[in-house]
């Protein structure tokens, strides 16, 4: 492979064991600046001291370009393992094509007794393309005992020494969101991430920094000493390599690993060192609930029903559930991890005023024990616990010596307690004013409609002189400044916001519209009718009219920017 963009992924599944090393397999010593020779190129390597006391293992990555190999021979020579390319996407064509060579490599080399990984030469310019290589790898490599890893090979391509890459142009971002892309399809397909690039595209054509944070990286650089200092398990160190059985040079690799390589099924585990990703808190339902898992062993992802089999317990109500994953096939073991189900939110929260009192209503089925409700006097204030409701099935408080006229705010969630520890749901909000029934006022001059009690707050609305306002209560905030809660009605419409002052309203008797109500011209049914009222609409009342066995009021609605005045039957509200 060039030393261009590489982006390898490698199904490296590193069995802790230890082993009786191969013949060509050097352990690095524990000492400074330890060395080695290759058997491929006669030079002698300087390995990092992060791999002091590991084992090194001979490999090469070959293609088509290799011509015809001898793998009997090239196995007798050193060769321990090989990267074998499955296929490419073409740059002219766009189309994913297989390695003209891959069956025949594939066949011999396993045929040989060497350790056979995949790779693939990518032209993705999308995370869309790089899913399709990846997919196209895990159908590939089904038909064959594929022991090591598959690889992405993601470099540029150039022609007669101009570039041609059509992923040329795109950014670092989008190049490392494709090495992604590629990376967690095939670790979803069972097999283990990493990342090839050499030393100076890791840093400035893909984040290196970020990517050898979630896979193994695979490290290029032609040099006997390399001074890369980030991350890597496996080093390809030269591209000139001369091995018996071939009539080209090779692309070599060092791979450092504590396992005896002869000893190693990439395919198989203990789950006892698989790593269940955290499971997110879930939320009651009233069933078992049963999250899928994502399960990784050596960075290698596991499948459900392949690998391993589940089990879930506890886990209907909230409380902490337990889930034990056991081994299967190739896979052997237990692992267990746990996971939060809450109480469900309560709903439908309603609050009536009263002089002085204040009733909160809710719909329960959270699945809790009872519930807690918190208050806070100011706007912005704190909350404070004011009642502890210990029965699920009530689901009503009435919260009395309040002070009159002022607007106070709740908020409740329900609440479970098991083995001496609680499980909460999320809270749910509604605020309220200590006037029984609200207010209803009549502007007497247009007024600005705040949409916070801030005076630095914008505006949500203008109140015309003459429109109705429904007074819910005088907000307060912390540093004891004054708004006043209201909602102004504009046809279907309601604007909720706060006003600096209540001196332009003139106070009205109010009454709430039960259903659809037609605002008449005059007292009459038979009257023209100027507009429909809409269901839960607070109405002023002007003036009462008594005609014939029938009470009407007389009131305003605002349509648009046309104020009618009309009259409503009293069997509406």
């Amino acid at each position: 492979m060039r030393k261009k963009l590489l982006c390898a992924l490698l199904a490296v599944s590193m069995v802790a064991s230890s082993g009786t090393m191969l013949p060509n397999t050097q352990a690095v010593t524990a000492s400074a600046a330890s060395t080695s020779v290759s058997p491929f190129t006669g030079k002698t390597y300087t390995h990092s001291d992060v791999f002091h006391g590991k084992n090194v293992y001979h490999g090469i990555d070959v293609s088509y370009h290799n011509g015809a190999i001898d793998w009997a021979k090239a196995a007798a020579d050193g060769v321990e393992y090989a990267f074998i390319r499955v296929g490419y996407r073409g740059w002219g064509s766009g189309t994913v094509v297989e390695d003209p060579r891959f069956k025949t490599y594939i066949k011999d080399a396993l045929d040989a007794g060497v350790h056979v990984g995949l790779y693939f030469f990518t032209e993705a310019r999308t995370t869309k393309e790089a899913i399709e290589e990846a997919n196209f790898c895990l159908k590939m490599a089904a038909n064959y005992d594929i022991e090591l890893p598959i690889a992405f090979d993601y470099e540029y391509q150039y022609s007669d020494g101009s570039l041609v890459s059509p992923k040329a142009g795109i950014s670092k971002a989008q190049a490392t969101a494709n090495c992604e892309a590629f990376c967690d399809t095939i670790s979803a397909g069972g097999y283990t991430p990493m990342i090839y690039a050499n030393s100076s595209d890791l840093k400035t054509l893909i984040n290196g920094a970020s990517l050898q944070q979630k896979y193994m990286i695979w490290l290029a650089n032609y040099t006997t000493k390399t001074s890369y200092t980030g991350e890597y398990d496996i080093w390809q160190y030269s591209s000139t390599g001369k091995i018996n059985g071939f009539t080209t040079n090779v692309d070599c690799n060092f791979w450092y690993s504590d396992t005896d390589i002869a000893k190693i099924n990439f395919n198989s585990g203990e789950l006892k060192d698989a790593a269940i990703a955290k499971i997110p808190t879930q939320i009651y339902t009233g069933k078992e609930i049963k999250p899928a898992l994502t399960v990784t062993l050596n960075r290698r992802g596991l499948k459900a029903g392949r690998d391993y089999t589940v089990t879930y317990s506890n886990n209907k109500k909230p409380g902490r559930a337990t889930v034990t994953i056991t081994g299967k096939g190739n896979f052997t073991g237990t692992r267990t991890t746990s996971f939060t189900i809450k109480p469900k939110a309560v709903s439908g929260i309603t609050a009536k005023s009263g002089s002085k009192k204040i009733t909160l209503t809710w719909k329960g089925a959270t699945g809790g024990d009872g519930y807690e409700i918190y208050r806070s006097s100011e706007y912005n204030g704190t909350y404070k616990k004011v009642k502890t409701i210990t029965k699920a099935t009530t689901k009503k408080w009435i919260n009395k010596k309040l002070a009159k006229n002022r607007e106070y705010f709740y908020k409740i969630r329900a609440y479970r307690k098991v083995n001496g520890k609680e499980y909460f749901g999320a809270y749910l909000k509604v605020s309220a004013g200590t006037t029984p029934g609200g207010k209803g006022f009549q502007t007497k001059t247009a007024m600005k409609l705040l949409k916070k009690p801030s005076a630095k707050s914008a505006k949500r609305a203008t109140i015309p002189a003459g429109a109705t306002v429904h007074y819910i209560g005088k907000t307060v905030l912390k540093h004891k400044a004054k708004f006043y809660h209201v909602q102004f009605h504009k046809g279907s419409k309601t604007f909720d916001g706060y006003l600096t002052s209540i001196k332009g309203l003139k106070l009205r008797k109010t009454l709430i519209t039960a259903k659809r109500s037609p605002l008449k011209q005059s007292a009459s049914a038979s009257a023209k009718t100027l507009a429909t009222l809409p269901k839960n609409m607070p109405v002023i009342v002007l003036k009462t009219k008594k005609s014939g066995k029938h009470t009407w009021y007389m009131t305003v609605y605002l349509k648009g920017k046309k104020l009618h005045t009309g009259y409503v039957n009293a069997t509406q509200f």
